[in-house]
């Protein structure tokens, strides 16, 4: 592997887990971020955000519906009883991020009481501070940016399928999909995430966000040239270090993504999508 790739990476913030800790006591923030500071999973660096209010959250989250975060540890009872209640129908309803882990945090559990709040609110988990310690926010943190990971894959691939309309294939609307998706994407990419980088080449046309937008023809002139991993007829997937690239020898359709280890789902995920794409492009042209 020649340097391109290596240089970039080495200019470019890496792949990281944002978890978002929001309460209004400053001693609780303080002791977390402290807690989680050298924690990584699969080599790469948990980073937390600090919010003393659900007010101060929302202007974090709304600009970018949640995206850059991959979890979100919040109190119950902040600025009002149920601010943190109302941040999480923010969230899941307002900006509609399902993805993100939520895990309720409470000093007054009479506020909101377990079993109601679980029942009733699309939480993964709801703590007692004092049961909270170092080993037990170790836990649930590690728990949540897993359970995201696992939920990013139904959303990805969904987002996925969206680009073609009511299960059908035209070229230019599919075209304007992608422009509209890529876009989108490139307004969320205001922080460094697990999957910080994204470059789509179809039809001679390249798409960028995040950090994709500095790929070059050289990184992926070099991703070219190393050896697939794994292959499903003409669609192949290769992996160096944070690379990860899709391509098609039928479609001439090329991803690479700039994100941590790709789960087997993922490489899922895109297998099919490539495969629907083969499919339609190829069913066009009969």
């Amino acid at each position: 592997m020649s340097t391109a790739c290596d240089k970039f990476l080495e200019e470019q913030p890496g792949p990281r887990y944002n978890v978002l800790v929001v309460d209004d006591e400053e001693d609780i923030r303080s002791v977390t971020k402290l807690c989680l500071k050298n924690m990584k999973y699969m080599g790469y660096p948990v980073r937390v955000t600090e919010a003393a209010s659900k007010a101060e959250a929302i202007e974090l989250l709304k600009n970018n519906l949640g995206h850059p975060y991959c979890c979100a540890l919040v109190d119950v009872v902040m600025e009002s009883d149920h601010a943190g209640l109302e941040l999480v129908d923010y969230i899941r309803k307002d900006i509609k991020n399902q993805a993100m882990a939520i895990y309720l945090r409470t000093g007054q559990p009479g506020q909101a009481p377990e079993r109601e709040v679980m029942e009733k609110h699309n939480i993964d988990g709801y703590v007692l501070k004092t049961d909270l310690t170092d080993e037990k926010l170790y836990s649930i943190t590690l728990a949540a940016i897993k359970s995201t990971l696992r939920a990013f894959s139904t959303t990805n691939a969904m987002n996925q399928l969206s680009l073609f309309a009511y299960g059908a294939y035209h070229k230019e609307q599919f075209m304007s999909r992608v422009d509209m998706a890529y876009k989108f994407a490139d307004q969320l990419s205001d922080k460094p995430a697990f999957a910080p980088g994204h470059y789509f080449s179809v039809f001679g046309k390249k798409y960028s966000s995040g950090t994709g937008k500095a790929f070059t023809d050289d990184i992926v002139g070099e991703l070219m040239m190393t050896a697939p991993v794994k292959v499903a007829g003409p669609i192949e997937y290769r992996t160096y270090k944070e690379f990860h690239m899709m391509s098609s020898q039928q479609s001439g359709a090329i991803y690479v993504g700039h994100h941590i280890k790709w789960p087997e789902e993922w490489k899922e995920t895109w297998t099919l999508f490539f495969q629907l794409f083969d499919h339609f492009v190829m069913a066009s042209r009969n």
